[in-house]
C-alpha cells in the first residue's frame, strides 16, 4: 500500500481511487461466491482490505492537499466520519444478515462500492 501513497503524492490519486474502487468491488464479488468456502472469504477479505487502503490513502491524499496547516484537524474530522461509516455499514450488515443471510450482506457491500465508483465517476466528470 505504500505505493499508493507514492503514487498519489506523484498526482495519480484518481487512478489510486479507481484500483481501490476496482478491488472493493472485485472483492464483493468474490465474497458472493464465498457462504461455505474458506479460501474464497479469504481471498475477498484481503483484496476488501487491499481497496479500502488504496481508497483510504488517496482521500488522505486530497485532504492533506487542501490546507496543509490545518492537517491533524482536518484528519481528526475524516477518520471519525470513516469510523461512523463503518459502524454504520456494520449495523446495516448486521439487520441485512438477519432478513437476508449472506445475500443481504454482499448486496450491501457491492452497493457500497458502487457507490464509490459512482463518486469516482463524477468526479472524473467533472
Amino acid at each position: 500500500v505504500q505505493v499508493a501513497g507514492r503514487l498519489a503524492d506523484r498526482g495519480h490519486v484518481r487512478g489510486v481511487t479507481a484500483a481501490g474502487a476496482a478491488a472493493v468491488a472485485g472483492a464483493w464479488a468474490v465474497l458472493a461466491g464465498a457462504a461455505g468456502a474458506l479460501p474464497l472469504l479469504v481471498a475477498g477479505l484481503l483484496l476488501a482490505d487491499v481497496g479500502q487502503q488504496l481508497v483510504l490513502n488517496s482521500s488522505q491524499n486530497v485532504l492533506y492537499a487542501l490546507r496543509p496547516e490545518v492537517r491533524n484537524r482536518m484528519n481528526s474530522v475524516f477518520m471519525t466520519a470513516f469510523f461512523a461509516g463503518g459502524a454504520l455499514g456494520a449495523a446495516l450488515a448486521g439487520s441485512l444478515w438477519g432478513a437476508w443471510g449472506w445475500n443481504g450482506v454482499v448486496a450491501l457491500g457491492a452497493a457500497s462500492a458502487l457507490g464509490v465508483a459512482v463518486l469516482w465517476a463524477v468526479d472524473r466528470w467533472r
